[in-house]
């Protein structure tokens, strides 16, 4: 088993061994949009696996773009905007690394969650 380095203030690239699991579904943008100093916010539309495994910080995503290209990435951070009603199905807004633009996520991106090791 692979340890996983923190990715807290840093990005990182992930080592082609831990790409190797399959990926679920777990929401396609619905918005995005910059903060400044920090990165991309991705705001999910619905999410396609009910029940899926939460996220966290740290957890391995694929972006799998409407025009065939994909960019693995990771959680930077999970946003909250505002106070709304509990939906049925959690997603939340997620933070990318800051090479991660708004500009590289168009609308109808899906994404990804690479399963954590157990």
């Amino acid at each position: 088993m692979l340890a996983r380095p923190s990715t807290i203030g840093q990005e990182r690239t992930l080592p082609r061994e831990e790409c190797d699991m399959e990926p679920v579904l777990l929401f396609v943008v619905e918005d995005a949009f910059q903060i400044t100093g920090r990165g991309c916010v991705l705001a999910p539309g619905p999410a396609a696996e009910p029940g899926a495994q939460p996220i966290r910080v740290g957890d391995r995503l694929l972006l799998r773009k409407p025009d065939g290209q994909s960019v693995d990435t990771v959680i930077q951070a999970v946003e909250m905007l505002g106070r709304r009603p509990r939906p049925k199905v959690i997603t939340a807004p997620i933070l990318l690394p800051r090479e991660i633009t708004k500009d590289d996520v168009p609308i109808g991106t899906e994404v990804w969650l690479y399963p954590r090791d157990q």
